[in-house]
Order: C-alpha cells, then sequence, then structure tokens
C-alpha cells in the first residue's frame, strides 16, 4: 500500500469495487451462481487473472478459449465478457502503474505497442489460426526467455516461472487441441456450413 512516501490508489479501488459489488450480487441472490452452477467458470478466472497478471496476456486469454471450447458459450458472448473483464482488470492496472516509479516503463512501452500493434495486425491478416496460435506461444516463451535473461537469478522465481510456462503450455495445447476436436464435429454435424466450405477450399487443388 505504501510506495515511497505515497500511499497507492491500488487499495482505495479494490474496496471501492468490491463494495459495490459485493452488496449487488448479494441483493440479487447472485451467489449460486459462483458457488453451485459455475464454479469451474470462476476457478477459469482465477487462472486467467494470474496469467494476466504475470504475463503480458490479457485474462480474455485464457477466458475466451475456455468458454466457446469448454463451456459451449457463443462467440459473442464470450468476447463480450473478455473485453468486460480486460476493461475492469486493466483500469485498476493504469491506476497501478501511474506511480513515479513506473512511469519509466512507458518509455519502453508506449514505441512497442504503436509500432508493434498495427505490424503483428498487417502481418497476422491473412495466416491461419494455427500460424496465429504458434506465433502466440512463441512470443510468450520469448518472453518468459527474456524475463529469465534480463531480471536477477532467483531460484524461486526461476521455479515458479517454470511451472508457469509449463502449466500454461499445458493449456495452450489442451486448448487447441479441443477446438480443433469441436471444429470437426461441427464440420461433420453442418456439412453445409462456411467452415467445412473453407476446409474443402483449403484441400482441394488451386
Amino acid at each position: 500500500m505504501i510506495a515511497g512516501n505515497r500511499t497507492s490508489p491500488v487499495g482505495f479501488v479494490a474496496v471501492l469495487i468490491w463494495g459495490w459489488w459485493l452488496p449487488l450480487i448479494t441483493g440479487q441472490g447472485r451467489w449460486a451462481d459462483f458457488l453451485v452452477d459455475y464454479p469451474m467458470m470462476t476457478l477459469t478466472m482465477v487462472v486467467g487473472s494470474f496469467i494476466a497478471g504475470a504475463t503480458s496476456e490479457g485474462g480474455g486469454a485464457v477466458a475466451f478459449p475456455v468458454l466457446t471450447l469448454v463451456f459451449g458459450v457463443a462467440p459473442a458472448v464470450a468476447r463480450d465478457f473478455a473485453l468486460l473483464i480486460q476493461a475492469v482488470g486493466m483500469t485498476a492496472a493504469s491506476v497501478a502503474m501511474i506511480q513515479p516509479q513506473a512511469w519509466s516503463f512507458w518509455y519502453v512501452c508506449v514505441p512497442v505497442v504503436v509500432v508493434g500493434a498495427p505490424l503483428g495486425a498487417w502481418f497476422i491478416r491473412d495466416r491461419s489460426s494455427a500460424v496465429i496460435r504458434r506465433l502466440l506461444y512463441a512470443c510468450i516463451g520469448t518472453q518468459f526467455l527474456g524475463a529469465v535473461i534480463i531480471l536477477p537469478f532467483s531460484l524461486k522465481m526461476f521455479t515458479l516461472g517454470c511451472a508457469t510456462f509449463a502449466t500454461g503450455s499445458t493449456l495452450f495445447i489442451w486448448l487447441g487441441w479441443k477446438g480443433s476436436t469441436r471444429r470437426g464435429r461441427l464440420a461433420d454435424t453442418n456439412p453445409g456450413s462456411t467452415l467445412t466450405a473453407r476446409r474443402t477450399s483449403a484441400s482441394s487443388p488451386p
């Protein structure tokens, strides 16, 4: 809560959000949604928030594929949910970043985002989902390797980082397999779907 001689506003924002959220959920009697009906969704978001804080990925990187591939939620609903939780999480993160000791990160983050985001969007515009998955995995792995090289070595941090990377890799591979299986079932049950047409056109010779 204390940063130098200044009190961090993060705690105040957390108390403000919880003070609004808890009475709202209690008043509507929605605790059963978290504890009975959708306990795995709560666990998923616990993992998603950890990944969002430990890496540059947002919580939606976990929420969206789990919602669509595991729970069968419509992509539009999962997209809106992922954007909502990222909006809340990124707002809280911005409050923590706007402090004197964190401003130096802006000199690195802003140029990378301003230049890298448009270039990345242009580069992957015509790529397949398999290529995009491999690129994301390579970016996360490079980030982990860079952190190991740049930060002072600590056995505890290294062990935790390896465990996090291994868990994320396992989840990443499993979600990819789950998505491929689900797409295959959809293509088999709906032969006239757009997905089937794309697969047929992709496999047919030019």
